[in-house]
C-alpha cells in the first residue's frame, strides 16, 4: 500500500454531545485523528502496557513528540541515559535500549476494516527537567502518518484551545505480550478512549509552573485533563496549528497545565532506516529541529522564524518576547504570580537553552 499527500477534514465538534459540554469523546478507531495523534506504550521484560498519548509533526519525517515524564521510566532503565537526562537544563539525546517505546496508529482503509500499526519508537531527545521530548519513529512502510502544523509562538490568554488524548485504558492483565502482538485483537482485547477538553489560557509562566513541578516554559487553561493524556497535543482550531503539549494537572483542581515548544528547536533527533533485509545495514542521520523547520520536514506556521537567538557563554540562547497587551497575566512561575512579581525581564530572552557538543 502507499499513500499519498491528502489533505483530511475534521471537525472535532460533530462528536460534542451538547453545545455546552467542553469536555467529550471521540470514536477510538478509524477517526482521521487516531493517524497522527497516538497512545503510547512502553514494553518491559516482553511485555507491553498504556502509559500515556504521541503525537506526529509529519512533514516528510515521522517526528513524534511526547512527555518526559512519560517516558522517563523506559530511560531510568539505561543507567548511562539517565544520568544524561538528569543533569541542567541541556539538551540531552540517546538511544533507546534496554526498554522500548511504541505508538499505535489505526486509520479507516477503503474496505471499512480498522487497520493498527505498532511502530517502535527509536531514539529520545529532551531537555529534563522539561517536559516535552522529540522521538524519531521507526519507519513503517505503507502506513499513513497525520502532517500536524506546529507553532512556536506564545499562546494569548483567552484564547480557545482544545487539548486531545488518550484515557481510560483497558488490557489484558500484566500486559500485553510483545511476541504476540502481530496477533493481537486490538479491537476486542483492548480498549481506549480518545477525549477532547475546551478550555481557555489562562496564564503564561515564562521560567516553570513552580519548583519541582513541570519546568520549562508553560502555560494554564481552563480544564482539566486525564490521566494518560500527557503527552497529547493542544489545538489552536481557528488557526490550524498544535502549539502546545499536555503536561498536568494544575495546582488548581480545575486547571491544567501545557507544554511550549520553542525551547526546543536547537535539540538535534537522531532518524534512520534499515537498508534491506540487514538489520546491520542501515543509514543514520542527526538533524536540529530547526533545520527540519528549515527544510520542511517538520511544517510549522512560520513562527519559528520569530524565534531570536544570541550567542552567550554558555551556548546559544533562544528567545520569544511576551506581547505587552498580555503581560499583566505572564509571570516566572506561580510563586511570582501569588505575589504579584512581574517577570525579571520582558526584553531579553526568556528561556536559555544550551547546545552541548554530541555526546556518542
Amino acid at each position: 500500500m502507499t499513500f499519498r499527500k491528502q489533505s483530511i477534514k475534521m471537525n472535532l465538534y460533530d462528536f460534542r454531545p451538547n453545545e455546552s459540554d467542553t469536555e467529550w469523546v471521540l470514536p477510538p478507531w478509524g477517526y482521521p485523528l487516531g493517524i497522527g495523534v497516538n497512545p503510547l506504550f512502553l514494553a518491559v521484560d516482553g511485555k507491553v502496557r498504556p502509559i500515556g498519548t504521541a503525537f506526529n509533526l509529519g512533514g516528510g519525517i515521522n517526528i513524534t513528540v511526547t512527555a518526559y515524564h512519560c517516558v522517563e521510566e523506559a530511560i531510568r532503565e539505561d543507567p548511562v541515559l539517565y544520568r544524561r537526562f538528569l543533569n541542567g537544563q541541556t539538551v540531552k539525546d540517546g538511544t533507546l535500549n534496554r526498554c522500548s517505546l511504541y505508538i499505535l496508529r489505526n486509520y479507516l482503509a477503503a474496505e471499512r476494516k480498522i487497520h493498527c500499526a505498532f511502530v517502535p519508537l527509536e531514539h529520545v531527545s529532551g531537555g529534563p527537567p522539561n517536559d516535552v521530548v522529540f522521538c524519531a519513529s521507526q519507519f513503517t512502510e505503507g502506513y499513513a502518518s497525520l502532517e500536524n502544523k506546529i507553532s512556536f509562538q506564545l499562546p494569548h490568554p483567552d484564547d480557545a484551545i482544545h487539548s486531545v488524548g488518550y484515557h481510560d485504558f483497558k488490557f489484558p492483565e500484566g500486559g500485553i505480550s510483545l511476541d504476540a502482538i502481530d496477533s493481537f485483537d486490538w479491537e476486542n482485547d483492548y480498549s481506549h478512549e480518545l477525549r477532547v477538553v475546551e478550555g481557555k489560557i489562562k496564564t503564561l509562566f515564562l521560567q516553570r509552573y513552580a519548583n519541582g513541578y513541570l519546568h520549562g516554559p508553560c502555560f494554564s487553561f481552563s480544564g482539566t485533563i486525564r490521566s494518560a493524556m500527557s503527552g497529547g497535543p493542544i489545538f489552536d482550531l481557528n488557526r490550524g496549528i498544535v502549539f502546545g503539549m499536555n503536561s498536568a494537572s494544575a495546582f488548581d483542581a480545575n486547571e491544567s497545565l501545557g507544554s511550549l515548544f520553542f525551547p526546543y528547536v536547537l535539540n538535534q533527533v537522531k532518524f534512520g532506516v534499515n537498508l534491506g533485509n540487514n538489520p546491520n545495514f542501515r543509514f543514520d542521520s542527526k538533524q536540529q529541529i530547526i533545520q527540519m523547520l528549515e527544510y520542511g520536514s517538520i511544517v510549522s506556521d512560520g513562527s519559528h522564524g520569530e524565534l531570536v537567538y544570541q550567542q552567550t557563554d554558555q551556548g546559544t540562547a533562544v528567545s520569544m518576547r511576551v506581547e505587552k497587551a498580555y503581560q499583566a497575566r505572564t509571570f516566572d512561575d506561580l510563586a511570582a504570580m501569588q505575589s504579584g512579581i512581574k517577570p525579571t525581564a520582558y526584553e531579553g530572552p526568556i528561556f536559555v537553552r544550551r547546545q552541548e557538543k554530541n555526546e556518542d
